[in-house]
């Protein structure tokens, strides 16, 4: 999965793995438009359309991505991964293979399901 997600970013960005099936990228060039970042997750979604193929068998994967953007969301890591894992989770609940941006009604539906 890392191997795919680094295929699709450029070579100072960073791929991490947060959780088991989580996985983080940090996007760091700061220029880039909403247009070009959903480009990027469109490339994403359609790099995981061909199955992994490991010790012979398919594994088929639909990535659910959450994207939340510096200055514009937070400033700070902690919020910034936060606002992403929960624009992750309403892609999820939209349906696998999507992306959603993070926005702040978003924030006041978790902190709801979450009590």
């Amino acid at each position: 999965v890392a191997q795919r997600l680094s295929a699709c970013v450029a070579s100072h960005d960073t791929v991490a793995r947060m959780g088991s099936n989580e996985f983080m990228i940090l996007h760091t060039d700061h220029q880039h438009t909403r247009e070009q970042l959903e480009s990027l997750a469109n490339e994403l979604v359609t790099a995981f359309s061909a199955p992994i193929v490991t010790e012979g068998y398919e594994l088929f994967l639909t990535p659910a991505i959450g994207i939340s953007l510096y200055r514009e969301d937070a400033q700070e890591v902690e919020s910034l991964l936060e606002q992403a894992r929960i624009a992750m989770q309403h892609a999820r609940g939209a349906g696998n293979g999507l992306y959603r941006f993070f926005q702040g009604e978003m924030m006041v539906r978790a902190k709801h399901l979450s009590s």
